[in-house]
């Protein structure tokens, strides 16, 4: 029960996010960023419903034996640069095999679409920063769906590949 009011509130404020104040984000970035950011903090907390506050934690840091996609890496990367300022390395092959960074990850695109909406007042940056939230929102959504992780990979390989022959050397 819990689970599906959970959800439909965060899809309520995802959609309102984008119906009402994705066409002024530009005059009032901090209204998109608030709704946007409340509605993926109810999807998340649907999911601590559904399984369970002890074992959404666990899921949300456990160990994964399979490679990462483009999407995970690059949130590990990001997380790691700006928030624990490094970029060593034998850091970042330690991390590819573990869902905690990615999972750090997505909560701090949430901290930080808030921040660089309602601090900095920085529109770029708050459009920046709701891209990497939906894409890291979207991954873990379907990461639930059976068969849903392998087919995101599989598609984020096929796009990362198609770029790269169409734009790489």
């Amino acid at each position: 029960m819990y689970f599906g009011l959970f959800l439909a509130t965060g899809v309520f404020f995802v959609f309102t996010s984008f119906a009402l104040f994705l066409p002024v984000i530009v005059l009032v970035p901090q209204k998109f960023a608030i709704c946007f950011t409340l509605g993926c903090g109810f999807i998340i907390a649907s999911f601590f419903a559904l399984k369970g506050p002890k074992n959404q934690l666990a899921h949300m840091s456990s160990k994964e034996v399979l490679a990462m996609p483009p999407l995970e890496i690059f949130m590990a990367c990001l997380f790691s640069i700006l928030w624990l300022h490094t970029s060593n390395p034998f850091f970042f092959s330690s991390i590819f095999l573990q869902r905690l960074p990615f999972t750090l990850g997505f909560i701090g695109s949430m901290v930080g679409t808030l921040y660089v909406s309602m601090v900095l007042h920085s529109y770029f940056l708050s459009v920046l920063f709701s891209v990497i939230q939906v894409l890291a929102l979207a991954y873990y959504a379907i990461s639930y769906f059976p068969g849903g992780s392998t087919g995101l990979k599989f598609l984020s390989s096929s796009l990362t590949s198609s770029v790269m022959r169409r734009f790489g050397s």
